[in-house]
């Protein structure tokens, strides 16, 4: 049932809007945002990166010519990863695959 409400999510400007910012267009500069350098606290801040930056860089590197596009096949991939993982954690709990299925 979610992934038949999960299907309309695909479309790429939905991706795209609200919290979803596109990262930077190089691998350069989403690393050189994920090290230490200017902040965009106030005026001269200099000082360490989120730890969510690096993360963010991590997985923009999987995409090396569009950064942002890895986020977005990670989005939709989630989904299908997070159900195969209760799968495979419902397989440690029991052996009716009816059960599997319901968990």
């Amino acid at each position: 049932m979610s992934a038949l409400l999960f299907a309309p999510l695909l479309a790429w400007p939905v991706l795209g809007g609200g919290g979803l910012a596109p990262l930077r267009a190089s691998l350069t500069q989403l690393w050189q945002d994920a090290a230490w350098g200017a902040r965009p606290l106030g005026l001269d801040v200099v000082g360490p990166a989120d730890p969510f930056s690096a993360l963010l860089a991590l997985i923009g590197s999987l995409s090396p010519a569009e950064p942002s596009r890895a986020i977005v096949v990670l989005w939709i991939l989630a989904l299908p990863l997070a159900v195969l993982g209760g799968w495979f954690a419902a397989t440690r709990v029991t052996e009716s695959s009816l059960l599997r299925i319901t968990a």
